[in-house]
């Protein structure tokens, strides 16, 4: 859990951790973030350009679309194989 101060996060127990590790942890997540936006954003753009009389919501529901079913992550990001975990969807 990122804490409200830049550079400090809360650790296991909620112990709050310091130092250049939670500031780069929390840099990363922040760039994480952004390049989540900036890539919604590039989906709509290209959606707009393709479809232009297509009404807003339709361009939202095509963003949602890219998200759940992004090419080439058809099962995520995470490397290696993928193992099915018993009562999980």
């Amino acid at each position: 859990m990122v804490a409200g101060r830049a550079g400090t996060r809360a650790g296991r127990g909620g112990r709050v951790a310091s130092g250049p590790m939670a500031s780069s942890e929390h840099e990363g997540l922040a760039l994480a973030l952004e390049l989540t936006e900036l890539g919604s954003e590039l989906v709509a753009q290209r959606y707009r350009r393709d479809h232009p009389a297509a009404p807003e919501a339709e361009v939202d529901d095509a963003v949602m679309a890219w998200f759940a079913d992004r090419p080439g992550a058809p099962d995520g990001d995470a490397v290696g194989r993928r193992v099915e975990r018993p009562g999980r969807t």
